[in-house]
């Protein structure tokens, strides 16, 4: 009896070892092809930094709106209202996600240009009667972004989310949360602080971490985070710009306004980005003279203006992108008594509708992530073309000048999501993406190892140079982003 016991207790010792053993060399497994994930992902940064300056160079050489380097990424130079110029829109490489497979990582590409979200520093124009506009448009967009799922955001509780993030924003000196010296703060008014992230209002009770992810809801719809139809990065100047320094001129021409200072004009306040979000990444701010300093994992964070807010001008205010604006974003611009729901309808499907013109045998079609042949739809050139949708006509002049200061046909600032997966199931050999329903079914699993980071990227040109300064340099995501559809229904 004895020597059975010890052999039992023999066996279980054994057991126990093994299986300590295993799991600590599945452990060290995962943390070794996360760290190769990291560096495969830091090198595809840097091809997207080389894409979007060779791009941005492209555009200024003459190319036309809207076309794209192979590979690459859209946009460039300054867009002209009446006609011509370059041009972001779908038909850029950089407006479709795309897959490939790097020492054997599998990665999955999603850009968002920022440009095409609303501005939530409009709200801090010096202009009373726009900033309640600015107010109005965020709790609108706030109650349509996630309009149709169950995770739906009522008119009351977007208008009470709304007078949350103006609260924050105008009162940072009775928030619970500590401030950091930052470049945009006015010694006038020590109430007013510009945040450093969306993220930065989830400690606000009328917010939820849910807000900020982008998930699949019971039913199986595809709920966006918040963050895909509101932004902090855009309308962006540098410190040496706004001091009235030497460097590139403003864009806008306007007279630049000293940092902190909230510039009047039906456009608001320009971003204050520049920093990453302080719990999660390193911050790659501007210095004094406009240069960027390097941002890494240890940097302390910057300011909520690596960039400060823009000029006082309206031409450099915040401007939303048509090509790109998700449909809550421009359906929220104006109220349905100025600008009626049938003309953003028609604006959409305009803008859906194929390129007839987009015709030539002898270069490959587009394909999709998975390869897929993709149609090539029709684009806006300049702001000028609204006058082709129905409707426009019928639209008070006051109201369509309101549009033109509204809206803009070109991005300069792209928030850059990757993807690197890497299979943990021994005997699945599935290709990545041969097939978009299994793909789907194996990512909604979540079984594989998985590393999702963001990058948020302003390509700042002037003349024919453009350089890439990163606003958050690098960010470690909780979910994989949804790209935002026009017609979700038909394609999920």
């Amino acid at each position: 009896m004895m020597a059975m016991l010890v052999l039992m207790i023999l066996i279980l010792i054994a057991s126990q070892i093994r299986i300590s053993t295993i799991t600590d060399a599945r452990i060290a497994r995962n943390q070794g092809t996360l760290s190769n994930m990291d560096l495969v992902i830091e090198s595809a940064f840097l091809k997207v930094y080389e894409d979007l300056k060779a791009d941005a160079a492209e555009d200024s050489g003459g190319g036309e709106g809207g076309g794209s380097a192979p590979g690459g990424l859209g946009g460039g130079g300054a867009p002209d209202a009446g006609g011509g110029g370059a041009t972001d829109s779908s038909k850029d490489g950089w407006a479709r996600p795309g897959r490939t497979e790097i020492n054997e990582l599998q990665l999955r590409f999603y850009f968002q240009d920022e440009d095409s979200k609303y501005n939530i520093l409009s709200m801090l124009t010096e202009d009373e009667e726009e900033a309640e506009k600015a107010r109005d448009r965020v709790a609108r967009i706030l109650d349509l972004c996630r309009e149709g799922t169950d995770a739906d955001i009522d008119g009351g509780d977007a208008e009470s989310m709304a007078d949350a993030m103006l609260a924050h924003m105008q009162q940072r000196s009775n928030s619970m949360l500590p401030r950091p010296t930052l470049l945009s703060d006015d010694e006038d008014n020590e109430d007013l602080g510009l945040p450093m992230s969306l993220r930065e209002f989830v400690v606000l009770p009328e917010f939820h971490p849910s807000h900020f992810r982008d998930y699949r809801d019971e039913e199986g719809n595809v709920v966006h985070s918040i963050g895909s139809f509101l932004t902090l990065w855009t309308s962006l100047t540098t410190v040496d710009e706004a001091s009235g320094g030497s460097g590139p001129a403003n864009p806008s021409g306007g007279t630049p306004s000293g940092a902190g200072a909230a510039p009047s004009g039906s456009g608001g306040l320009g971003s204050g980005a520049g920093a990453d979000e302080a719990s999660q990444a390193g911050s790659s701010p501007l210095s004094d003279d406009g240069d960027s300093i390097p941002g890494g994992a240890d940097n302390t964070p910057g300011d909520s203006a690596g960039a400060t807010p823009s000029a006082a001008d309206t031409d450099a205010a915040p401007k939303i992108n048509i090509n790109r604006a998700p449909v809550a974003v421009l359906k929220s611009l104006m109220d349905d008594r100025d600008v009626s729901s049938n003309f953003w309808d028609a604006l959409i499907e305009y803008r859906n509708e194929e390129d007839e013109t987009e015709t030539d045998d002898s270069e490959d079609p587009p394909v999709d992530e998975f390869g897929n042949e993709i149609v090539v739809r029709q684009i806006f050139n300049a702001v000028n073309d609204l006058a082709q949708l129905d409707g426009w006509e019928n639209l008070e002049p006051i109201v369509q000048a309101e549009l033109r200061a509204l809206l803009t046909v070109k991005s300069d600032v792209f928030s850059v999501f990757i993807t690197a997966r890497r299979r943990t199931a021994e005997s699945d050999d599935t290709e990545f993406f041969i097939d978009e329903q299994a793909v789907e079914e194996d990512e909604q699993l979540g079984l594989d190892l998985l590393r999702t980071v963001r990058c948020v990227l302003w390509r700042r040109t002037s003349g024919e140079e453009a350089e890439i300064i990163p606003l958050v340099r690098w960010e470690v995501l909780d979910y994989v982003p949804f790209e935002v559809l026009d017609y979700p229904g038909e394609e999920r």
